[in-house]
């Protein structure tokens, strides 16, 4: 992960909000990767149905971007339209401007089923956003230390409560980014090339 190059990215949260045609006042969670039946991304929709269902009206605030391309990708948009919540939903395809949208967004959702250590979620992190993940391994070796938005990657009803005690509050948000972005500097890339570069000498 290149912490610096995140650094780098300044992004101006409204006008990126407006390209996107999106609302300031729209709390939007995003999602990054393949879209797979491994990345898990319906355990979310079907999180959202449960908020639209029991409330509706906190629904009406909710934005889910869902960044990627992948052969669930037709699966997915059919399930927004069942749940009702295509309308708070919004599938952006492969993107270039990743760190952007992770910078002009609200919280991370990472529901995988399977994952090595995964740069997505670390990325998030440097981005200081709050994370909701499943708790397998890689996304425990990063997010081990918040282990109560760690989840079973069929609990939707986790995912949903999740959801809903970040949505409304901000201070947990802020001591999420704090530790998240303080956790994940170990994964920098500068870091790793350093720690491989002494392994290297100390083996010749």
């Amino acid at each position: 992960m290149d912490l610096k190059r995140i650094n780098n990215t300044i992004v101006d949260v409204e006008n990126k909000r407006a390209e996107l045609g999106i609302n300031n006042d729209l709390f939007v969670l995003l999602s990054v990767g393949e879209l797979s039946v491994r990345k898990n991304q319906s355990v979310v929709l079907e999180a959202l149905a449960q908020i639209k269902n029991k409330n509706p009206n906190m629904m009406d605030r909710i934005l889910y971007l869902v960044v990627g391309k992948g052969d669930m990708n037709d699966r997915l948009i059919q399930l927004s339209k069942k749940y009702g919540i295509d309308s708070n939903v919004r599938f952006l395809g492969f993107r270039t401007d990743v760190y952007e949208l992770m910078k002009m967004s609200d919280a991370f959702i990472f529901p995988s089923l399977q994952e090595g250590l995964p740069v997505a979620l670390m990325e998030a992190m440097g981005s200081g956003l709050p994370c909701v993940a499943s708790k397998i391994r890689g996304n425990v070796d990063l997010l081990g230390f918040n282990d109560c938005f760690l989840l079973n990657p069929s609990d939707v009803s986790g995912f949903k409560e999740s959801i809903i005690q970040i949505m409304g509050n901000s201070i947990l948000r802020n001591k999420m980014k704090n530790d998240n972005m303080e956790n994940v500097r170990k994964y920098d890339i500068l870091i790793i090339d350093k720690k491989m570069r002494n392994i290297y000498h100390n083996v010749s």
